[in-house]
């Protein structure tokens, strides 16, 4: 067995593996009464994967905790800075809970 692969088995103490059904590199769940810690395998179908399949159904059994909301608006043909630029004020707009992320995706495309 490669060692990477040897190293991808290793739990963490307090940890519990995620298994992954579609890779080599489980996922990893922490729960303790500081909160919760997911760790995710890097590549993006592994990721999504799990994401899906394991760690939004256990966030969404737990009663109390916020929802957790993502929305995604794909621009293209303009740089992360000057967007940001071109976008500033809407920063001011967002609650303490809202984060706004301006990230580079050079595979993302509107061209359908």
């Amino acid at each position: 067995m490669p060692e990477r692969n040897r190293v991808q088995a290793l739990v963490p103490e307090g940890f519990e593996p995620i298994p992954n059904p579609v890779g080599t590199a489980p996922g990893l769940w922490l729960e303790d009464e500081a909160g919760i810690v997911a760790v995710l395998p890097g590549v993006p179908h592994e990721l999504q994967t799990l994401m899906r399949e394991v760690v939004l159904p256990r966030l969404m059994q737990r009663p109390g905790r916020p929802a957790i909301l993502h929305r995604t608006l794909i621009t293209t043909g303009i740089g992360e800075s000057d967007l940001q630029q071109r976008l500033a004020g809407v920063e001011s707009l967002l609650d303490e809970h809202t984060r706004l992320a301006y990230l580079p995706d050079p595979t993302a495309c509107a061209c359908a």
